[in-house]
């Protein structure tokens, strides 16, 4: 554990199709809800020793079954409690024309994952079905930034 309390957030888009990774997480992991599993994006604490990118490389295929490479920094946030979280830009590990596969047997870091096209979170209520509002966040600002050739 590290000495202070530091998460990586990982937005991971797969170049083949413009879809996104999205985790299925444990229902125990879920706050305010802990009765049923709700989606969200690869993230965990960073362990003793760790950065943030070697953070969300571990944390993307532990939960997501996904090797990926960081291509950009979305965005920097300190909370109240001094918390640091770092919500990272990455991609899979493999040429362009690959669809990667991921997770799908549940373990303890996930239930699972799957990859999502942007208009597939209109399908979504966020207060049933997300442990935050990140993918509403996050997903359609990427996905616009890169359609438009704003992202660099």
């Amino acid at each position: 554990q590290a000495q202070y309390s530091a998460f990586a957030l990982v937005v991971c888009r797969r170049p083949k199709d413009g879809k996104f990774l999205m985790i299925h997480e444990p229902a125990n992991l879920c706050k305010p809800t802990k009765d049923r599993p709700l989606y969200w994006l690869p993230a965990g604490r960073l362990d003793a020793g760790e950065g943030f990118v070697d953070a969300a490389v571990r944390e993307t295929k532990e939960e997501g079954g996904v090797d990926i490479r960081v291509v950009g920094v979305l965005r920097f946030k300190l909370d109240s409690s001094e918390t640091w979280r770092v919500v990272l830009l990455a991609e899979p590990l493999v040429g362009d024309d690959e669809m990667v596969p991921c997770k799908s047997v549940p373990d303890l870091e996930s239930c699972g994952a799957m990859w999502v096209d942007v208009t597939d979170l209109e399908k979504l209520d966020s207060q049933k079905h997300f442990r935050a509002s990140d993918p509403l966040t996050y997903f359609p600002m990427v996905d616009n930034a890169i359609v438009n050739d704003k992202l660099e």
